[in-house]
């Protein structure tokens, strides 16, 4: 079995319930293993749309990296996801960022995901729960250092926190409180 880890967001309608969803569907054909805190962030690219929420998951599959992909495309589409234009809103959106330790490029999939070293509503929940897949640095609470987010070009503050969360308990609305969670 392989270890991947997968980026989920969403900006249309019921954000919290669209991730929930696709967390469900994953499992039918993965072990989804541990999800990070839900983050709402802003939008890269077009700025005219509403707030994401972003989370990332890790799990574990027999599935080929292929299979996988379609896996997550079928999902995207079974949820309603529309053709768009780059950085458009989404009703659902699930990339996979780390397949085990492959690295390919073809034309559909590219494994690490290519921009996810400029993506720091990704970078900020991997580190949450795979802190040696980002190569942040944590302080004593668990917090990601400022200065690992200000060499990155993040900027501090970055993102808020989800108040409400299925997966876990609710989180203290403090911009850099970091709690990595089981799998539902």
């Amino acid at each position: 079995m392989k270890t991947v880890y997968l980026g989920l967001g969403s900006n249309l309608g019921d954000r919290e319930k669209n991730l929930g969803r696709a967390l469900e569907r994953l499992a039918e054909k993965v072990t989804v293993e541990r999800v990070s805190s839900l983050y709402e962030t802003e939008p890269v690219g077009y700025r005219e749309q509403s707030l994401f929420l972003n989370a990332v998951c890790q799990c574990r599959t027999h599935l080929t990296a292929g299979e996988l992909f379609d896996f997550v495309k079928g999902i995207e589409g079974d949820m309603g996801r529309e053709p768009s234009f780059p950085n458009g809103p989404r009703l659902i959106d699930i990339d996979i960022l780390f397949y085990g330790d492959a690295v390919m490029e073809g034309p559909e999939l590219v494994i690490p995901h290519p921009r996810l070293a400029q993506r720091a509503f990704v970078l900020i929940p991997l580190a949450e729960i795979a802190t040696h897949r980002v190569g942040l640095s944590l302080n004593g609470a668990g917090e990601i250092c400022n200065r690992d987010m200000e060499i990155l070009g993040l900027g501090v503050p970055l993102f808020r926190p989800a108040l409400h969360c299925e997966f876990h308990d609710p989180l203290v609305p403090d911009v850099h409180y970091i709690k990595a969670c089981d799998a539902p």
